[in-house]
């Protein structure tokens, strides 16, 4: 049985979200950098799932995609994104919660400061001077 649009979700983010299921990570990938153009807040549950991808480019293109809507449920899911295997998606998380922008990424992006990755360390510094910024 096929999955019902959620209400209130326009006609053009539930058909991403539908590819979203696709075995092609190239079409889960370019599904999730849709959703984020789009950048209607009904799809950070989606993205916030596709953080979970087996792909590491679907998963660091879902982290680029939260930061783009930029709405707040998405901290939760970027701050665990933080710890992501992959240092890739561990910066586009530290990028996004920057442009989201909300204080209760702080304690997270301060953390992200002793990641191992230079990468990672930058983008977690960049994304604490963009969250005191907007105080």
């Amino acid at each position: 049985m096929r999955e019902r649009k959620p209400v209130g979700m326009p006609d053009i983010v539930w058909e991403h979200v539908q590819k979203l299921q696709h075995k092609n990570w190239r079409v889960r990938r370019r599904a999730v950098e849709a959703l984020g153009e789009i950048g209607h807040e009904s799809g950070v549950p989606h993205l916030a799932k596709a953080l979970k991808d087996e792909n590491e480019d679907v998963r660091w293109e879902a982290a680029t995609a939260l930061g783009w809507i930029r709405h707040e449920s998405a901290i939760p899911h970027l701050t665990k994104a933080l710890k992501d295997k992959n240092e890739d998606v561990r910066e586009k998380a530290a990028t996004a919660l920057g442009e989201i922008g909300h204080e209760s990424a702080i304690p997270h992006l301060t953390k992200a400061l002793e990641d191992k990755s230079e990468i990672v360390r930058s983008a977690a510094a960049r994304a604490l001077d963009m969250i005191k910024r907007k105080k």
